[in-house]
């Protein structure tokens, strides 16, 4: 083959490697990036809050403590889509009423076995005085607040039951006569008044009195030597076996005074009269 055929052959392939080489060099720059201009762009999704509802309202009875106070518990479910983490329990509240009083909650906390998913379960604590008055009809209210200060309350037909307590105290434990004299009337008793103390919810509408004869060794002062009156008054009722104290009554979260007197007969020695353990005085209060 001469020079001249092979250099014609030459060149025909450069010319065509060249011409392959335009064709797929865009292909080229395409598939290994040569060239290649990149833009980026932020995606954002807008969470409305959802404000929280409330269901499940319960409450546990409560029956008075004499004298003080009482826990009692509100349960009550908050539904929240943005999950329960949105509603604090400790910011929730409860209250309940009835014949115009009003408790409220002293503090509340998350109720675990409620407590999942959309739901915060919340357990409030509100104190009933023991002279609150008893009844099936006290009216919940509860509020929950969730982290955006969306508010829910509910104050439907739920109620909680207060139970009824029966109950007082005597302030005295000892009545005394000191320096009293044989022949003596009129005597008022050196720590009167005793005093009766409603420590309950339920109203007194009597009071009876039992007494009985205070001794020294062979000399007594019989029971009915006595009289008691509910005011300071010596005109009282003779004290005997299960006497009603006219005028005596004991209402809730008040007292009764009662005032205790004495007229002595002539002819006692000298000595200190008293009681015993089978002799003590009873004083009982009826509703």
């Amino acid at each position: 083959m001469s020079s001249k055929k092979i250099t014609i052959i030459f060149l025909t392939t450069i010319l065509c490697v060249i011409t392959l080489i335009g064709l797929f060099t865009p292909v080229i720059g395409q598939a290994f990036g040569a060239n290649n201009t990149q833009k980026y762009f932020n995606i954002s999704v807008v969470i409305s809050n959802a404000a929280p509802t409330i269901t499940g309202v319960s409450a546990a009875s409560g029956t008075p403590t004499e004298g003080t106070t009482t826990a009692v518990h509100i349960y009550f479910n908050v539904t929240d889509t943005n999950g329960y983490t949105d509603v604090n329990p400790t910011q929730a509240s409860a209250n309940v009423t009835f014949n115009g009083v009003t408790r409220s909650s002293a503090s509340c906390a998350d109720y675990g076995a409620w407590t999942g998913g959309n739901i915060r379960g919340v357990d409030c604590t509100i104190n009933m005085n023991y002279y609150d008055e008893s009844s099936a009809s006290w009216d919940i209210s509860v509020r929950a607040i969730d982290g955006a200060a969306a508010v829910a309350n509910d104050s439907n037909a739920n109620t909680m039951t207060y139970d009824t307590l029966y109950a007082f105290t005597l302030e005295q434990s000892n009545i005394n006569f000191n320096s009293a004299s044989p022949g003596a009337t009129g005597l008022n008793a050196s720590d009167d008044p005793q005093v009766l103390n409603n420590t309950g919810n339920g109203a007194f509408t009597k009071i009876n009195i039992t007494g009985h004869s205070l001794t020294n060794g062979e000399d007594t002062i019989g029971a009915g030597n006595f009289t008691v009156n509910a005011t300071a008054d010596a005109a009282g009722m003779a004290v005997g076996s299960n006497i009603l104290i006219t005028g005596a009554s004991l209402s809730v979260n008040s007292t009764q005074n009662l005032y205790v007197w004495l007229d002595l007969p002539s002819g006692l020695s000298n000595g200190t009269y008293s009681t015993n353990s089978t002799t003590n005085w009873l004083i009982e209060a009826y509703n």
